[in-house]
């Protein structure tokens, strides 16, 4: 089957567009047609080798965590699947695991969902990691009604979701975008904008209950000026100073900070698919790009400033 892989840990010169072999399904997998992927930075990340301690080092190795695509065969019981179904879903693509940018992927079943119904592939694909991590910073922001809650990133993979979600909930939004990406803040829903390139809105004289970091560059020292005293800083970024900032302030009593990060229980794939099959959260696709092409996708994740995720198709194989 075709795939694109790394052959090592290094820059784009180790990304590869050949062929590997197919999968094979173990009791309680499943083999998924690919028709689309989406990146996250996570792709990027394991090919320059942030992650070689829980990736491992067996290649060739396939990237790519979320997918969508049809369910081509089962080996287990599943009483909600069957063979054709259209399915979505993240894999862990850590150590021998191998991801998704093949026309087709080994999946637990258990990791399958159906595709929410008015979803292509491509905004199927978009969701996993991006929507589920907007969703769950928010949930643990608490009640989100009547609140004023800033954005950072608005119109990114993660930002674009936290803004429509939010707003779903009954809260008030700022959104701090590029110049370019303003006016799809506002379509998004977002009662006021920031030009970041223009204004620096933490050195601004507004309080608000929430700053939610989607791109995870701030700092907790500088939200903290414009967060109410009893206000939440939310961040997409662990790193060790956040968790150590996290602990004191939790154990002060004093503004809180909480970490971001994807949960992909299957309650929150069911709350997840409730407010797209309400239409209250639309998944937005920055660029989509053709399979022999991924190695654009790449570029382009890398350099950033895309709103939206960035969708690699397959449909044309």
């Amino acid at each position: 089957m075709k795939a694109y892989y790394m052959t090592a840990y290094g820059g784009p010169e180790v990304m590869q567009y050949g062929d590997v072999p197919a999968p094979s399904v173990r009791k309680g997998e499943s083999i998924v047609q690919v028709r689309a992927v989406s990146l996250n930075p996570l792709d990027w990340k394991i090919r320059n080798g942030q992650t070689r301690f829980i990736t491992g080092r067996k290649f060739p190795k396939i990237l790519g965590a979320d997918f969508a695509g049809e369910i081509k065969e089962l080996n287990g019981e599943m009483i909600n699947l069957t063979v054709g179904d259209r399915v979505y879903g993240s894999i862990r693509i850590y150590l021998k695991n191998q991801g998704a940018l093949a026309e087709e992927v080994a999946v637990p079943i258990k990791a399958l969902h159906k595709i929410p119904e008015g979803c292509s592939y491509e905004e199927a694909a978009a969701l996993p990691i991006a929507a589920l991590t907007a969703l769950n910073g928010l949930r643990l922001c608490g009640n989100l009604e009547n609140k004023n809650i800033v954005v950072n990133g608005a119109t990114g993979g993660v930002g674009h979701f936290a803004v429509q979600m939010a707003i779903a909930a009954g809260a008030s939004i700022t959104a701090v975008s590029s110049t370019k990406n303003l006016e799809l803040a506002r379509t998004l829903g977002a009662q006021r904008v920031i030009n970041y390139t223009e204004e620096n809105i933490t050195k601004k004289s507004e309080k608000y209950d929430i700053f939610f970091d989607a791109y995870g560059k701030v700092k907790f020292t500088d939200a903290q000026r414009i967060l109410e005293k009893r206000g939440i800083f939310a961040t997409t970024l662990g790193m060790p100073g956040v968790m150590l900032t996290k602990l004191w302030n939790t154990l002060i009593g004093k503004q809180k900070v909480v970490l971001a990060n994807y949960r992909g229980k299957a309650e929150d794939y069911r709350a997840l698919e409730k407010q797209i099959e309400k239409g209250k959260v639309k998944p937005l696709l920055g660029k989509v790009f053709p399979f022999r092409e991924t190695h654009r996708a790449f570029e382009a994740s890398e350099k950033g400033g895309v709103a939206g995720k960035i969708i690699i198709s397959l449909e044309d194989l």
